[in-house]
């Protein structure tokens, strides 16, 4: 009597041998790993994709993973929902992770017939001109940092800024519900020439999203510095271009020609007049 192999571990054995493969393409993770990540990991790489997937939302909603660690959960729920023909929730895994890291790849390796929802989510991406960032500049006006964010999933939720006026020896730390335009008050900006920062974004389980910059390799707004000699550097003003004295010696020059023509004509016909240089 034949037996008969059930027609689901035949599929997870075909899955295996492709996805197996895919790993080969996966990032490597540099941070440590949440106890929920290290149990999805196992769990795929016993190719048991039930667990992998709920392991993987178990690390999601657990939160507080740095922004290559979501990268990493978000292309696990991905590969362990399109095994189990999840094909809508696959997608939207791929969508989040091509968010967070564009060039994200299934490695050639994979099957094509698990590589739909993935390449429908490039797809939508490619198609797409907005893509998930932050910028931000120096509001001198309002005393802040502008910061303009792009967030076409929604996903974010927190936007942690730590600033600092250029020189200071502290940051200071404000937290703000995410937001397409957000602005960060930084004390002394209305006269600072360039204000120093980082942000995070986080999302609704505090995963890291997007960071710009750290305490350590801060980002920099505001004018930009010239150089004035080896080794030196200032911020650039319009006095202190020497273009600006050359252009203003022209226009008094000009004004004064102007005034002896003017004065000389006035002689000749026996008037007076008053040449006046500049505003009053």
């Amino acid at each position: 009597m034949r037996t008969r192999v059930p027609v689901i571990a035949m599929r997870n054995a075909t899955i295996a041998t492709s996805l197996a493969l895919a790993t080969l393409a996966l990032p490597s993770l540099v941070f440590a790993q949440s106890d929920a990540l290290q149990r999805a990991e196992q769990a795929y790489a016993q190719v048991d994709f039930e667990s992998t997937l709920r392991l993987a939302t178990e690390a999601l909603t657990g939160g507080q993973h740095s922004r290559d660690q979501t990268v990493r959960i978000y292309q696990l729920l991905g590969i362990a929902a399109a095994a189990l023909e999840q094909d809508d929730r696959s997608r939207d895994a791929y969508l989040r992770m091509l968010a967070l890291n564009p060039d994200a790849q299934l490695d050639q390796g994979v099957a094509p017939q698990f590589r739909g929802p993935f390449l429908e989510a490039r797809g939508f991406w490619t198609s797409r001109s907005d893509r998930f960032d932050a910028r931000a500049v120096l509001a001198r006006q309002r005393g802040a940092l502008r910061i303009d964010v792009s967030d076409p999933l929604n996903m974010a939720r927190t936007v942690v800024v730590r600033s600092r006026i250029e020189g200071s020896p502290t940051f200071v730390e404000s937290r703000h519900p995410a937001a397409a335009r957000i602005y960060a008050p930084v004390r002394g900006a209305r006269e600072a020439d360039r204000v120093e920062f980082n942000l995070v974004v986080l999302d609704e389980h505090n995963n890291r999203l997007l960071e710009l910059g750290s305490d350590d390799d801060p980002r920099v707004v505001g004018r930009p510095r010239v150089p004035i000699g080896p080794g030196r550097e200032e911020s650039s003003s319009v006095f202190a271009s020497p273009w600006f004295w050359v252009a203003t010696a022209v226009l008094i020059g000009g004004g004064v020609v102007t005034g002896i023509v003017l004065a000389d004509q006035a002689g000749t016909v026996g008037g007076e007049s008053e040449v006046r240089i500049g505003l009053e």
